[in-house]
């Protein structure tokens, strides 16, 4: 896929990211809310555990399903936003009555770690602002690109050639055998313009070309 068709599709993947991220975020709250309920509850006489285990299994699932579809689309979305200069990393320091050292992670990865704490995950609306940064500069490259169409046909070339000289340069590596080569192709061309276009012998093209190679 080149870079035109991923911006083409990536709108859809940062929408699709920002949904999964929303679901993960609803799931979460009430997986949160249940298991307070639960710890403040358990011994009441109407607290069912049943119910409540279902609800959680439920709602497990559910959470699961939402992280996957971040999971999936993470890689995709941190590789936009580094080539657009949009910073994606979550600093987590730690509490200041322990102290430690600071972690940085990757700020959809920290969003959807079961294992923090509430106060050093991100909030939903601060991933969600990020990837409206990322709508906002796929829309400007896009435009861009409409405005200034890239030539195909010119960058294709320009790729064939410094694939040559690269490889120029590895067979022959020094300037001599570069030039020696480079003569070898100048007499090449000529013997064919004189046997195909003026109709000369192979025999008069060999002692032609020698005569002024070695004039």
């Amino acid at each position: 896929m080149d870079i035109t068709e991923r911006l083409i599709v990536m709108p859809d993947t940062l929408q699709k990211m920002g949904d999964a991220l929303s679901e993960f975020d609803k799931h979460f709250s009430d997986f949160q809310r249940l298991k307070n309920y639960a710890e403040r509850d358990f011994m009441m006489m109407h607290y069912d555990h049943g119910a409540v285990q279902q609800k959680g299994n439920a709602l497990n699932v559910a959470l699961m399903q939402a992280r996957y579809e971040v999971m999936r689309r993470v890689d995709d979305v941190t590789e936009f936003l580094h080539a657009n200069e949009i910073p994606y990393i979550w600093k987590i320091y730690p509490p200041r009555a322990i102290g430690g050292l600071m972690k940085s992670a990757n700020i959809f990865e920290a969003f959807i770690d079961l294992q923090l704490d509430s106060d050093e995950r991100p909030k939903l609306i601060q991933v969600l602002d990020l990837l409206n940064k990322g709508l906002i500069a796929c829309e400007r490259r896009l435009k861009q690109m409409a405005e200034n169409p890239p030539n195909v046909l010119v960058d294709g070339l320009k790729r064939s050639g410094m694939g040559f000289a690269e490889m120029m340069t590895w067979l022959f590596p020094s300037q001599i055998q570069r030039t020696i080569f480079g003569w070898c192709i100048v007499m090449l061309a000529v013997g064919l313009v004189l046997r195909y276009v003026f109709g000369f012998h192979l025999e008069q093209i060999g002692q032609l070309v020698t005569k002024w190679a070695f004039k």
